[in-house]
């Protein structure tokens, strides 16, 4: 089980590692340093440093198959539509997309105004466009809570307590059975960025299969 508060002044790195390297398909770079906790919230902000677009994200270091995923996120506004906010879960063997993606929270580069967001679901053995969409039709500028419960028969897909869609297993194996591990990242879709932009997440907890 994970119950992370960001209630400290530092990212326990004993449960999290944090991302050192190039960025989403090599935009910009991914660093450390783009990581904060204060005042009870992670951030991570994406900013111009040194003619290089820095970013970040991080990974929980405890894999899983199924469980209960819930966190509470907002995404700055970002007109240029270069930065997408993202929290999901990752499969522990880093073979994508055969062990699938489960991406809880997207909100792409666009709209730049974040008036919706989206959720997909990386269908195992499929290529990476094999996925089911979700369209949250609310701003991702404003805090919302977020979960995904992970069953063998099916996934479930909550919004600010609201059941908003449900993915049954079927013969297609849309559903991932391989252990997962659950991220954070602030990704780039470009190498500028006129305006910082920034994404918080105020917790995430995890709960083990049965205890959803």
């Amino acid at each position: 089980m994970l119950d992370e508060s960001f209630s400290g002044s530092s990212i326990d790195t004993d449960d999290w590692a944090l991302y050192e390297s190039n960025g989403n398909a090599d935009f910009g770079l991914r660093r450390p340093s783009a990581l904060s906790v204060s005042g009870g919230y992670l951030t991570i902000t994406a900013s111009m440093e040194s003619g290089s677009l820095v970013s970040g994200g991080m990974e929980h270091r405890h894999d899983q198959t199924y469980g209960r995923y819930e966190f509470r996120v907002r995404t700055d506004e970002d007109p240029s539509e270069t930065m997408s906010g993202v929290v999901l879960t990752w499969p522990a063997s880093d073979v994508h997309p055969r062990d699938g993606e489960n991406d809880i929270y997207e909100t792409l580069a666009m709209p730049g105004d974040r008036s919706e967001f989206y959720s997909f679901i990386h269908e195992p053995f499929g290529t990476v466009s094999d996925q089911d969409r979700t369209v949250h039709p609310v701003s991702a500028s404003s805090w919302h809570t977020m979960a995904m419960e992970w069953t063998p028969e099916w996934i479930k897909l909550y919004r600010d307590g609201v059941l908003v869609k449900t993915i049954d297993e079927t013969s297609d194996d849309l559903i991932p059975d391989v252990a997962h591990h659950a991220a954070i990242q602030l990704d780039a879709w470009g190498n500028s960025l006129p305006a910082d932009v920034t994404m918080q997440v105020d917790y995430i907890k995890v709960y083990a299969f049965g205890g959803c």
